[in-house]
């Protein structure tokens, strides 16, 4: 898995930053859909799954045309 085991993204950490975002409630209900199907007990969890794979699928796009 490119961008790690999703498991400790629901763990509180004291180097974590806490942030507001405003969404779709579309976008937010599919986001619960998915923290529900991955086993993660905060919307926190998920959101930060949910940026990491983009994160690391906008990098891997980088390398694409180098």
């Amino acid at each position: 898995m490119v961008f790690g085991e999703w498991i400790p993204y629901d763990a509180a950490a004291p180097h974590r930053k806490d942030v507001c975002a405003r969404v779709d409630p579309a976008l937010y209900r599919r986001l619960q859909v998915m923290k529900e199907r991955l086993g993660l007990r905060t919307t926190a969890g998920a959101w930060e799954y949910v940026l990491r794979a983009g994160m690391a699928v906008a990098e891997w796009g980088e390398g694409i045309g180098r």
